[in-house]
Order: structure tokens, then sequence, then C-alpha cells
């Protein structure tokens, strides 16, 4: 189905920041309008892009819903080539997605859907922000800018009922207040706390999005300590687009400036400060000693940790046995291996997890009240006398919830289930 495009320059602003944020790009097209769903891949910013019908000139989409995969990234260079005075379609089609421009003749650059999805995004959760805060769009502009001179990372917050936002980096500082009583906010209704909070991202991100800012004219920022920012855009009825920030902040270190230094010529990158939490490798090192392994090369293998806690794991469940030495799958281990061709098989695994290791199933409760980041999840964890655990022990149980789909994680949030 050939869709002509009723606003090419709000378009190219839209489509033009999403590939500079990723590749890929989850499409949902049905008769309400079409959906834009993606996340860099540095989980960093989630976006959310919904165009109505009246986008679109005559929209009159009358199939089901369509679900499929692109890889957008490669129409980068086309999409930055468009112009008011041009003439553009979507062209949705069974195997592939299109954009065709129409002047004297046709020009049409054609993609091909992905096989298979790469990802299957989560709806964005519904977190609890203490603050929102409505911006016309040129004074947040204003003040990305004046942040940009300082450094590459901003924060954002509430303190005595203003709205102050703040850069930082080797001695060199920016600050600016706003009175939110000001005739340009009066305007607004914004939710304002009594407590103090503030919210650190990457500035990079936002100075991304600006063409579309300026399209919108208005930017609605919702904040809480220790949330994602989120930024809500809306267009004249035809558009929402929605981008949730990581509230992480660039790494110090050389090698992390040297890493960002390099990718950043072409894209948005940055390294953490928080740990990197990786899906076990756990069933790998299970099919390692299927035919039995020397402990002593366990100890030095690429599925191992540093400290030796899959091997403790798998004897705590069972799943292998030791003999003079060497390390044997157990029947139990089989079995467990055997089952990962059944759906059930990660449910299985997660419910033994659970009634094993006691630290696992408190740490799955945890979760489950709200979406925590990991210095949330540490620092919960002090607090338990009964339940303490060191970092490495959270990281290995958040690996392996993970992987069992108990938890998801997005923009450096853990959420319980997926």
């Amino acid at each position: 189905m050939e869709l002509k495009i009723d606003d090419p320059v709000l378009f190219k602003a839209v489509f033009r920041g999403i590939t500079r944020f990723t590749d890929v790009a989850r499409f949902d097209v049905s008769h309400n309008g079409i959906r834009v769903r993606s996340i860099d891949p540095h989980d960093f910013c989630y976006v959310d892009i919904k165009l109505s019908p009246s986008f679109f000139d005559r929209f009159n989409w009358e199939s089901e819903k369509f679900t499929s995969e692109a890889e957008i990234g490669k129409l980068r260079q086309v999409i930055s080539k468009i112009t008011r005075d041009k003439t553009v379609y979507m062209d949705f089609r069974k195997k592939t997605l299109a954009l065709n421009f129409v002047n004297s003749g046709k020009t049409r650059y054609a993609l091909k859907w992905n096989d298979e999805e790469q990802f299957d995004l989560p709806e964005p959760q519904k977190l609890n922000y203490t603050a929102q805060i409505s911006i016309p769009a040129g004074e947040f502009l204003e003040i990305i800018n004046e942040a940009t001179a300082v450094s590459r990372e901003i924060y954002f917050g509430i303190d005595n009922g203003k709205f102050v936002i703040g850069s930082e980096e080797g001695g060199f500082s920016f600050s600016k207040s706003i009175d939110l009583n000001d005739e340009m906010f009066s305007e607004f209704r914004n939710k304002i706390p009594r407590k103090a909070i503030k919210s650190w991202t990457i500035i990079d991100y936002l100075k991304t999005i600006s063409e579309v800012v300026l399209q919108c004219g208005e930017i609605k920022l919702s904040i809480g300590e220790d949330l994602p920012i989120r930024v809500d855009l809306a267009y004249r009825g035809r558009g929402s687009f929605t981008f949730i920030i990581s509230n992480k902040v660039l790494s110090s270190s050389e090698e992390g400036n040297k890493r960002i230094r390099e990718h950043h010529k072409s894209r948005i990158d940055g390294n953490t400060k928080q740990p990197h939490i990786s899906v076990t490798k756990f069933p790998k090192f299970l099919e390692l000693v299927k035919e039995g392994v020397s402990s002593s090369n366990l100890r030095h293998s690429r599925y191992e940790t540093e400290d030796g806690d899959y091997l403790r794991l798998s004897k705590l469940l069972k799943f292998t046995t030791e003999r003079k030495g060497i390390v044997y799958l157990s029947s139990e281990g089989k079995e467990f291996l055997n089952s990962l061709d059944k759906r059930s098989g990660k449910s299985k695994f997660n419910k033994k997890l659970k009634q094993k290791i006691p630290k696992y199933n408190y740490l799955l409760k945890l979760l489950s009240k709200e979406p925590q980041n990991f210095d949330s999840v540490l620092e919960n964890l002090k607090k338990s006398k009964r339940y303490s655990m060191k970092k490495e022990e959270i990281m290995l149980f958040l690996g392996l919830a993970t992987w069992c789909n108990a938890i998801d994680r997005k923009l450096g949030l853990f959420y319980f289930g997926k």
C-alpha cells in the first residue's frame, strides 16, 4: 500500500532522528496509523513514534495489522535528501518497505523486511515520574546549546520549586535556574514536586532530536530520581514522538573516551559507569562439560566466570558431579539441556533457581515492586541483613534472570517480567 506523506519536512526530521539512533526499527501498521519503535544498540534510548492517519494524505489501511522489522539505517542518506517541494510516499508491501519520490518521473528505494525479528520490544514501562515540565522548543534548544559548551552530559532537576539545569566537567560548569511561574511557562500544566530531584543524561541524544523539537514547538520533559528521562513531543494531532533516554552518564576513563572518539565518527556512543550485565553463559558452560572436563581447565574456560560461579551453581543445582578432578554432567544436567528445546525449559529453570537459591528469589521479589537500575538494586540489597549480596553475585543473578525471561532490561532499568 502506497501512502502519500503530507508533510515531508516533518517526516524527514522524525526519521532522520531515528536512523541516527539505530539501524533497525519495528513497524506496526493498522487502521489506527503507523507505529515505529526501536532502541539504540547501546541500550541508551528507546524510540516510540506514532503517526496518525492524518499524517498521510488519504490513509486507508483496510488490511489486518502488519508487523515487521527493517534495517532503516540503509535509508539514512535517502532521507537526508528529502525537501519540502518533493512528493514522498511510504510504500508497505509484503516483502518490502519503500520510499517513492515523484516529480517528473518516479524514483524508488526499496528495502527488504528482515527475515527474523532482531528484537521484540516491550511496551514502555509506566514509570512514576515525580516531575513533568513543558518547555517551548526554542528555550529547550538554547539550554542544550549552552550546556554543550561545557560537557556532553547534562542534568535536569527541580530545586525549591524551580527548574534547574546544569553540566560540569573538569572544573568547568554551567548551571541555569528557571522560575516556572514565569509567563513563558504559566500556560503549561507542570508537575512540580516539593522534594529536590536531579537526573543526568547524555546531551548527544537530545541534540539528535532537535529537528523534531523545532517542528513540534513544545517539549514535555518527565524526570525522576534514578529514572530515565522521558521526552514527549506532539505535532498538531498528526503524530506523537516519545524518546526515553537512560539516566546514564559517560565514563571519564581514558579507555572509555577512546572508544567514544572512535565510534562517534559515525554514531552516538558512550561507555557507562553502570556494570556490564551480560546474559548468562551458564547453558554453554554445561554444554562444555558433557563429556567431562577437568576442573582446572574449566576455571580458564571462556564460559566460566573469574570466580568459578558457574561450577558452584551447577553443583548446587545438581547439574554436575566431580570425580577425581573431572567434572561431569549429571542426569539432571542432561535433562535440563534437553529441556531447552521446549518453550517451558527456561521457566522450569527459573522455578528451580527460586527454589534452590533464596537470594535469587528475593532479588526477583525486589524487582517486582518497581523498575530499578543496578545502583538501586545494590543499595536495597545492602539494607537486607538476610539477603545481602556482593556486586558480582547480583550481576550473576541478573544475567540468569534475564536469560530465563524472568526480568527484562531496557535503558539501564531492570523490570520484572517480559
